[in-house]
């Protein structure tokens, strides 16, 4: 069993209402690794990636309501579902090979560890995905936080070099 049960439970941006559960248990299986794989799929056909019709502060039972999100929104969702399901899960921030933004994903404990998979992509091939942090949601694991100020416009540029031993 899992060392730490804050994964288990609601956090500011993963609430897991009546909906999310009914929704949830549609796709439970005999075994939890084939539960996660079917909700991931599920919430995958279930949440439209459309930037600009959410925010930092949305959370999942929001996005469910209206369908849409960015990554971050759709990890949450996926989260709800799990954790309403008892499945511990927990929000990914990072960064994939390729992509020029940052990217949100979900970590799945079963069979003794933390397993990886992106409903926004539908996939557990996670290779060339670099882990920035993790924690209960998005708003544990901010990328870039501070104070601005004037009308200069933020321009963020990351470069990541990942070498094998």
């Amino acid at each position: 069993m899992i060392s730490n049960p804050v994964f288990l439970y609601q956090s500011p941006l993963v609430i897991m209402n009546n909906e999310i559960k009914d929704y949830a248990l549609e796709y439970r299986a005999s075994s939890v690794e084939t539960t996660v794989k079917k909700l991931c799929e599920a919430v995958n056909h279930k949440i439209t990636y459309q930037s600009g019709t959410t925010d930092v502060l949305t959370d999942s039972s929001t996005v469910v309501r209206q369908q849409s999100g960015v990554c971050q929104d759709i990890a949450h969702v996926f989260i709800a579902a799990l954790r309403s399901l008892k499945i511990p899960a927990r929000y990914v921030a990072g960064y994939v090979r390729g992509l020029r933004l940052s990217h949100a994903w979900t970590e799945v404990y079963y069979n003794g560890c933390w397993h990886g998979y992106d409903a926004t992509e539908n996939t557990c091939q996670l290779e060339h995905y670099i882990k920035i942090a993790h924690g209960r949601d998005a708003s544990d694991c901010p990328l870039n936080r501070g104070i601005f100020t004037g009308t200069a416009v933020e321009n963020n540029e990351i470069e990541i070099n990942v070498e094998n031993d």
